[in-house]
This record gives C-alpha cells, structure tokens and sequence, in this order.
C-alpha cells in the first residue's frame, strides 16, 4: 500500500499502516514520487514566491504558451520560436547576429513576443492569487 508518514510527510510502501501515517491513493503517491512538468510549473508558480523568480524560471524552462484549461501543461499547438525557451532564444539571437540579421531579427522578435506572453502570464496569475486570497 501506498502510505505517507504524518510527522515527516515522507511517501512510502509498505505492506503495514504504521500509527503515524495514512494511506493515500496510486495518484497521490505518483504526483509526490514523480511529478509532471506541468505538475512541477504549477507548484512553483502558485507558491509564495517572488514575481521576478516566477518569470526567470519560465524564461529558463517554457517552450510554448501554456494551455487555457488550467492544466499547466503546454499547449504544442503554440510554441515559441521553434520550440526553444527564451534563454534558448537568446542564444540562437547571439549566433546570428551581424551574420544574418534577417533571421537575428525574427528570433529577436520571437523572443519579445515570448517574454510578453510571459510577463502577462505571471500578472494573471498575481492577479488571481490576490483575488482568491481576499
């Protein structure tokens, strides 16, 4: 069975329920053990956290515009410049840059675009943190 330990919040198996622990489901234990990306995006970015740090890590980590069904998951209908994060984006810019500024120049528009739909991203999300907390 499927347990997680009240006093540490460890997830276990074990073929006994120790007194202090309780069972919990195959999802719950699997979302704890292994947690999906979107699991992961949607933790870190409805944690307490900084503003600046939400929009750093999805500018480090998201390759296309989330989803609008709240899943967190991203959508592979809407990449992002051939699939890359922003930072992937800056450094594709970095290469072409004085070499073929024609294709520096769409990247470097893609990469605006990316950071827009970002920033407005994590305002939703503060706005809607504010209003739930209220």
């Amino acid at each position: 069975m499927f347990i997680k330990m009240n006093k540490s919040g460890l997830y276990v198996v074990s073929d006994y329920l120790p007194d202090d622990a309780v069972e919990v489901s195959v999802e719950e234990y699997g979302r704890a053990m292994k947690p999906t990306a979107a699991q992961r995006r949607r933790d870190f970015l409805l944690r307490s956290v900084y503003l600046k740090d939400k929009k750093r890590f999805l500018f480090e980590t998201l390759r296309a515009q989330l989803k609008e069904d709240g899943s967190y998951e991203e959508d592979p209908d809407n990449p992002f410049y051939q699939g890359m994060t922003v930072d992937e984006m800056q450094l594709e810019y970095a290469k072409y840059v004085g070499d073929d500024d024609e294709r520096a120049a769409a990247i470097l528009e893609a990469k605006r675009a990316a950071k827009e739909y970002i920033r407005d991203l994590v305002d939703r999300l503060a706005f809607y943190n504010e209003w739930e907390e209220e």
